[in-house]
């Protein structure tokens, strides 16, 4: 009413013009209402989705960064106690003369010689359920086997 310049007070009591004035406004304050109603589903619908999927991506990462059997044990909420292990394998890598190979190559082919050779690893440990990669830094791979399933 302001921005046409008009007053209820303008308007006759018992005239039918200020009613529909009135329901006119209330009905298009309810599509505003309703329209951020429908965002904010749309919102919650797309946060959801973008949520299952970082809920996988963290289930995948936890399991690549623990044992299956410790992942599977901390996802179920399950008391997880330390063990003793009498008998495991563990191998170290490192890559002889790297600092040399460096001085020689490019940083995208030491970036590259790496990611390949550590994505071999990774398939050979991928193999094996009973083999579980430690860590990866520099060019220094561990992996463990005989824990926490013990292999005879």
């Amino acid at each position: 009413l302001l921005q046409y310049g008009m007053r209820l007070t303008a308007m006759p009591l018992h005239d039918a013009t200020r009613d529909i004035i009135l329901l006119n406004q209330q009905r298009l304050s309810d599509v505003e209402v309703n329209e951020e109603l429908e965002a904010n589903n749309e919102q919650l619908e797309t946060m959801g989705k973008d949520l299952v999927k970082e809920h996988d991506r963290t289930e995948a990462l936890l399991h690549d960064q623990l044992p299956h059997t410790v992942a599977r044990q901390f996802l179920n909420n399950e008391d997880i106690e330390a063990k003793q292990y009498d008998e495991a394998s563990i191998m170290f890598t490192d890559i002889p003369q790297l600092s040399i190979i460096v001085a020689k190559s490019e940083p995208k082919q030491i970036v590259f010689m790496l990611n390949d050779l550590f994505s071999r690893f990774d398939r050979l440990v991928g193999f094996n359920d009973n083999v579980y990669k430690v860590e990866t830094v520099g060019d220094c791979y561990m992996t463990v086997a005989g824990i926490p399933d013990q292999v005879m």
